[in-house]
């Protein structure tokens, strides 16, 4: 009768713990949970004194939707040589702007073989957000996710903007 109760006790410990599983791989990244985030604008701007080329790849519910390689010169001075022009490229959207997803953008500067991931955040007040991704003195990227409505600013009068590559 003990190993009755033993193969009992244990059958209901793994149907319990598989159903903690389950549910907790629902609320992962790419899980059951549906992500109504619309992506927007991804600019890509260098804040180092060199020229690099960024690479950058889009996905979409890990589906890649956009690749692009852009290069941005390194920051100058202006005219004036109080301020600064930082080279930024906006990126073209067409590829991305038909739908919601689970989005992350990987970006690579130069001959660097490395991907980097920036996910899109889906826990923002506004159901659409845009990438900025700078790059670094150290030729690293930072990722920021402002909401659409916000990013890319209408004026911003010390940084020189790009046709879309």
């Amino acid at each position: 009768m003990a190993l009755l109760f033993d193969k009992r006790q244990t059958g209901v410990t793994v149907l319990a713990c598989s159903m903690i599983l389950i549910a907790g791989c629902s609320a992962m990244p790419g899980g059951s949970d549906a992500n109504n985030t619309e992506l927007g604008q991804i600019t890509v701007e260098n804040a180092d004194n060199t020229t690099h080329r960024v690479h950058v790849l889009v996905e979409r519910d890990s589906a890649p939707v956009y690749g692009t390689s852009v290069v941005l010169d390194g920051v100058s001075s202006t005219s004036n040589e109080t301020d600064l022009s930082i080279d930024l490229a906006v990126l073209n959207n067409s590829a991305w702007t038909d739908g919601t997803g689970n989005w992350t953008v990987y970006t690579r500067v130069d001959a660097n073989p490395s991907w980097n991931a920036h996910a899109v955040s889906s826990e923002t007040e506004s159901a659409c957000t845009s990438v900025r991704l700078k790059i670094e003195i150290d030729a690293s990227v930072t990722s920021f996710t402002p909401p659409c409505e916000s990013w890319p600013p209408s004026t911003d009068t010390d940084r020189v903007y790009r046709r879309n590559p």
